[in-house]
């Protein structure tokens, strides 16, 4: 389970991924697709899509970012104790570069 911020103002779902270059100090472990069948890669350049996000005011000193891989994911929402919902490739990053996202020694791991 990956505890997400939810954004309604972006545009890209990302949890922090391994391998990691630059990465917030986590409570919990980062997301390894490597182990997870639901991810998927989708060709671009060299069989990656790489994306570079940054959050807020560009003028400021400090800009919250993320890069890393876009790819599909298959998720699974729990809707309650028994039941989840699936809902099939949804583009997804793999962020394993960010800085200033406010998520260090937090539950959160990323951006819905």
């Amino acid at each position: 389970m990956v505890k997400l911020l939810m954004d309604t103002g972006s545009s890209l779902i990302w949890t922090q991924c391994v391998p990691c270059i630059k990465c917030c100090q986590q409570k919990t472990s980062l997301y390894n697709s490597r182990i997870f069948m639901t991810y998927s890669q989708f060709g671009c350049h060299n069989n990656e899509c790489i994306y570079d996000i940054r959050y807020g005011d560009l003028s400021q000193p400090t800009i919250p970012r993320t890069k890393g891989v876009a790819s599909f994911k298959t998720f699974h929402i729990l809707v309650d104790s028994s039941h989840a919902r699936v809902i099939n490739d949804i583009i997804f990053g793999c962020s394993n570069d960010n800085s200033d996202t406010g998520f260090e020694n937090s539950p959160i791991l990323g951006i819905l």
